[in-house]
């Protein structure tokens, strides 16, 4: 597949609510905030353009439409939190994941993170072993309050 990651535009709202709704359907992530809050979804541009808070989206060049997305945010001192990291089906196994975690790897180093922390739900097992295989590992307890309901698999990984 030919995509491209790029930077989050104001018009991609509608389309990035949609992927991310279509995921936590499709992972049966009903408890989500993302689907049980849906101003949560209503503007990502603003929220994830301010400073020290990045978001990117993964793009197929052949039809313009947005297949992933992900950012992250300041969690703690020198610690950012991986958000929003959704693929929809025909953008796994491309290597699209790959190339988006390295892309907000590279941007969280540059902002001075020294650490980047995820949590995710235990049922969500590809995600896990991606997250293991690109370096993450599992920690007993969370970091920081997020606020997240449903996730209790908490992961870390040095920049």
């Amino acid at each position: 597949m030919n995509y491209c990651v790029r930077d989050i535009l104001p018009e991609d709202n509608e389309q990035l609510k949609v992927v991310i709704q279509k995921t936590l359907t499709e992972q049966k992530c009903f408890e989500s905030v993302n689907l049980t809050d849906p101003q949560r979804l209503k503007d990502l541009y603003s929220q994830y353009t301010q400073e020290e808070i990045r978001f990117w989206v993964v793009e197929n060049r052949e039809s313009n439409k947005i297949i992933g997305c992900a950012g992250y945010a300041p969690l703690e001192s020198k610690i950012c939190e991986l958000q929003k990291m959704y693929l929809l089906p025909e953008a796994r196994g491309c290597g699209a994941a790959k190339a988006l975690l390295d892309k907000i790897i590279q941007g969280a180093g540059k902002e001075g993170f020294e650490k980047i922390y995820l949590e995710t739900m235990p049922r969500l097992k590809p995600a896990i072993r991606f997250y293991k295989k690109n370096g993450f590992e599992i920690l007993s307890r969370p970091v920081g309050n997020t606020g997240y309901v449903g996730c209790s698999v908490y992961m870390i990984k040095s920049i």
